[in-house]
């Protein structure tokens, strides 16, 4: 007969972990991305860049925009949080 399983984290920290890791794997692969999507025939013209929105812009979506605005290859051309400091933050970048 099983165990019953015992967990130690809460859904909110389950939650802030898998955002944190969903960020850190669009960061590492923003770029790559858009190379595949080129190899697999979805054509950018010369100069174009793939438009991207950022859902929550607190330190790792602070993060991952300062990331993607090094990019040649991505726009960030929307992003919304709902803690007035984060937004106001992301307006300067």
């Amino acid at each position: 007969m099983p165990r019953s399983l015992t967990y130690s984290h809460s859904r909110r920290q389950f939650l802030k972990t898998v955002s944190v890791l969903g960020s850190a794997a669009l960061a590492a692969q923003a770029a790559p991305w858009v190379s595949e999507a080129t190899a697999l025939g979805l054509s950018m013209e010369q100069g174009q860049k793939a438009k991207l929105a950022v859902l929550g812009v607190g330190s790792h979506g602070h993060k991952l925009m300062l990331h993607l605005s090094e990019s040649p290859l991505v726009e960030v051309v929307a992003f919304c949080d709902v803690y007035d400091p984060h937004f106001n933050r992301a307006l300067t970048l």
